[in-house]
């Protein structure tokens, strides 16, 4: 089964055949974790009123990541639509009078320290 032809059954899973089916539950059988190939399945045999729909319905729960949207696969709720395939529009830049100047760089300032200044003292003589 190529690419195309996959992408086309899980558009529209109700023009699944029975050749289509058995080659379907191969590709899961070699797959098991393609989880988009469970649903599809589940969808298919469910339609096509098969004894083990139940079982396939179950296993594709199982390796679904979000059930919620498996559900709605399998109830004919999710649409797809074509994707564009005109490039998105880049962000246009903020004009320049809405710009702000980087704050200035003046000298670090220290850490502040929590030592005591007999504890500061010691310090400064161990870095000598």
């Amino acid at each position: 089964m190529n690419k195309l032809t996959l992408l086309e059954l899980m558009k529209a899973p109700e023009k699944i055949s029975e050749a289509d089916f058995v080659e379907l539950e191969t590709l899961v059988k070699a797959n098991p974790f393609f989880q988009n190939g469970h649903s599809i399945v589940a969808r298919a045999s469910r339609r096509l009123k098969k004894p083990n729909a139940a079982k396939k319905m179950s296993t594709a729960a199982i390796y679904a990541t979000n059930r919620n949207i498996f559900k709605h696969y399998i109830l004919g709720q999710i649409k797809f639509t074509q994707a564009s395939t005109t490039a998105p529009t880049p962000a246009k830049p903020a004009s320049p009078e809405k710009r702000t100047t980087p704050p200035t760089v003046g000298t670090p300032r220290k850490a502040p320290t929590h030592n005591t200044e007999e504890e500061q003292k010691c310090a400064g003589k161990r870095n000598l």
